[in-house]
């Protein structure tokens, strides 16, 4: 069964602190599967840390994959203009060779620029190579697993009660087994939900009107993917109902999941 990295949380909960102090580490790797907590976290470094109106100067983001890792600690160490800060974003890093750019990433990590956040994101990490090994030694690491359901159902429950409505449980864990855990698939639907329902965020407030599984069966289609670790996962769990709905909703060959 998929679990959370035991520091998941305590990870996010530190970074977000430092949001609200102000006080950034000059180094940060994002990395995890779960783009859109991912995504959201570097807005809130970039909304904290950069005056809008001074981001055209101060923010760059630059793709990797050619190996031009060195032009990306070129603009790292770049004075701001303008500001205290600057903010550089590095993605697409998984794929670099470990010879020329590693050097010049082993010389940055040693003496990091006092007046640049540096950010390196990745969906994931091959722990076995040496750019994997330095980044997690040299960077506030900050992981974004992918939620389970009985955390995607806390999440999208949150996320209706800061937007003025309500979801119960129940309706909730409905919605999660039509869509996914996948907050990216997910916030689009509750959108969509919280749209139908109308009104402002602070109209609903006041009403607190509910999403309900007549709203859901109206508009959200049934959309999950099941991997086959979750027909596993299911087997394993004893939960034979539930393993026989995974494995039929993928179509998989037939296989014998139970022995009588």
């Amino acid at each position: 069964m998929r679990k959370a990295a035991p520091d998941s949380g305590q990870s996010r909960q530190a970074l977000e602190q430092q949001v609200r102090t102000g006080q950034f580490a000059p180094l940060y790797l994002l990395e995890g599967p779960e783009k859109w907590l991912r995504e959201r976290a570097l807005r809130q470094i970039q909304t904290a840390a950069i005056d809008p109106a001074l981001g055209d100067f101060n923010v760059s983001q630059i793709s990797v994959a050619g190996g031009n890792l060195e032009e990306a600690l070129r603009l790292a160490r770049q004075y701001p203009l303008m500001a205290t800060r600057r903010l550089v974003v590095v993605r697409d890093f998984e794929s670099l060779s470990e010879e020329g750019p590693i050097e010049a990433l082993k010389d940055y990590l040693r003496s990091p620029s006092e007046t640049t956040i540096l950010v390196f994101t990745t969906p994931g990490l091959d722990n076995r190579r040496t750019i994997a090994s330095l980044l997690k030694k040299g960077c506030q690491v900050v992981s974004f697993p992918l939620l389970d359901d009985s955390q995607a159902v806390q999440w999208a429950r949150g996320y209706v009660e800061e937007a003025g409505s309500r979801l119960d449980p129940a309706v909730a864990g409905l919605l999660i087994g039509r869509v996914g855990v996948e907050l990216s698939r997910l916030v689009p639907e509750l959108e969509k939900v919280l749209c139908y329902l109308g009104g402002s965020q602070e109209e609903r407030s006041r009403t607190r009107p509910a999403i309900t599984a007549e709203v859901l069966d109206l508009l959200v289609r049934d959309s999950r993917e099941h991997s086959n670790f979750e027909v596993t996962d299911a087997i394993l769990a004893g939960d034979r109902g539930r393993a026989l709905r995974l494995h039929d909703r993928r179509e998989l060959r037939p296989v014998r999941l139970w022995s009588d």
